[in-house]
């Protein structure tokens, strides 16, 4: 792969060149689009098929044509303007040295990066674990949560989940603040490069376990992923269930066989589906129904956690209950919605800044071509054309008097050789 990369990287470095060192300008264009299907090559070796077609359909097509229009228009194609203006006439004559110091620039920071890369014993270190809160904890009430200075939650209500925030990776102490001002520490141990769900649940003080959470892309198509946490102590373990159609008895089948208390499963790839319908036994007595989940909707590139806790009923009882919280994965790198959020949500402001500047630029070199092409027609010597042979033009000057011939200039037609 990383030979492939070096000969790709090549070709476009070398098609570049000739672009900048072409005086003919079709042929600048064409070795940009040579550039071009090079990168979009790269792009198909960092597995962004998508991007490479963007990169084909829209730059090495739609706007190579925009070029080649306007060099057409200008008609820069016909005439080389460097040997008609002479070399020694070229404006921005500054342009080689500087050229030539940024080229220095460039290599000498990918030789500091090569160099870097290439250090022995070099760690690179993991980045930070993202991590939320879901409250299933009983009689606590709503709760503030709080790792060290970073809040996690504000009023996080029972059933609830609270967003992702980043902690930093080992142990971290998170302290739970009660609408009555009670206040509870738990340790939690978190790991770098990773994230995790921290279900606070028990009676009393929270009890907290980490689930971790996969934000990666889904990667069956139209497939959601869905994982089951064991929240409720009052069995060994739960089974999960799914009912199918519930007027058929027949198309029942287990997803899940078993779930211990406080432990969770391994992640379900379900496809997309509007409605199901699930039930929670005891895995010991499968006929004893814990609870069921009605309706549930299947998310397409969805990673969503159900927690399956007691919750407290109005007569001071519980009854165990599900608790469903989702988040969207991330989308796979160089996919549209992935190059769709990156443009309309992180880059909205430079994009359309720089299409402004673009415009400028196009506007721009248009006018300063079309300068210098007018000064370079007016340099070049143009033989005048003349309507009518000149012995007739003097003719007509002279005129003819008397029937006299108008006198013919010498070896002109009528014109006879001395001594005749």
């Amino acid at each position: 792969m990383t030979e492939l990369f070096l000969l790709v990287g090549t070709l476009a470095v070398i098609s570049a060149v000739f672009m900048l060192l072409s005086d003919n300008a079709v042929h600048s264009a064409l070795f940009l689009v040579g550039t071009m299907v090079a990168i979009a090559l790269m792009f198909l070796l960092l597995n962004a098929p998508f991007l490479a077609l963007i990169q084909i359909t829209v730059y090495a097509g739609a706007i190579m044509v925009l070029f080649l229009f306007v060099i057409m228009l200008l008609g820069a194609e016909r005439t080389d303007i460097s040997a008609l203006i002479g070399s020694d006439k070229r404006k921005f004559r500054w342009y080689i040295p500087v050229a030539a110091v940024a080229v220095g620039i460039l290599f000498f920071v990918v030789a500091v990066g090569v160099y870097n890369s290439g250090i022995a014993g070099r760690d690179i270190p993991a980045a930070d674990p993202l991590a939320r809160v879901m409250h299933v904890a009983q009689d606590v009430g709503t709760v503030d949560i709080f790792a060290g200075e970073t809040q996690i939650a504000d009023d996080l209500m029972f059933g609830e989940a609270s967003d992702f925030v980043t902690l930093p990776a080992g142990e971290s102490s998170l302290l739970f603040t009660t609408e009555s001002g009670e206040q509870f520490t738990a340790i939690v141990a978190l790991e770098g490069n990773s994230a995790a769900t921290i279900v606070a649940h028990g009676a009393g003080a929270p009890t907290l376990s980490v689930v971790p959470t996969d934000l990666s892309t889904v990667n069956e198509y139209r497939s959601g992923r869905t994982v089951v946490f064991n929240a409720y102590d009052g069995v060994d373990a739960i089974q999960l269930i799914d009912i199918g159609t519930p007027a058929d008895e027949n198309d029942d089948f287990v997803l899940i066989d078993s779930v211990a208390a406080g432990s969770f499963s391994e992640p379900l790839t379900l496809e997309e589906e509007p409605r199901v319908n699930w039930l929670f036994v005891d895995a010991a007595e499968t006929n004893d129904i814990l609870t069921r989940l009605e309706d549930y909707e299947v998310l397409r590139d969805e990673s969503t956690l159900v927690v399956i806790a007691p919750a407290p009923v109005g007569d001071g009882t519980t009854r165990v209950a599900p608790f469903v919280t989702s988040v969207e994965a991330r989308p796979a790198f160089g996919s549209p919605r992935a190059i769709g959020y990156e443009l309309f949500i992180t880059y909205m402001l430079p994009m359309q800044l720089l299409a402004l500047l673009l415009l400028a630029a196009m506007v721009g070199a248009i006018v300063l071509t079309r300068r210098e092409w007018d000064k370079v027609r007016d340099k070049v010597g143009v033989r005048r054309r003349v309507s009518r042979p000149l012995p007739q033009v003097i003719a007509a000057q002279v005129g003819d008097h008397d029937g006299v011939d108008a006198p013919q200039l010498p070896g002109g037609e009528g014109s006879t050789a001395a001594g005749d």
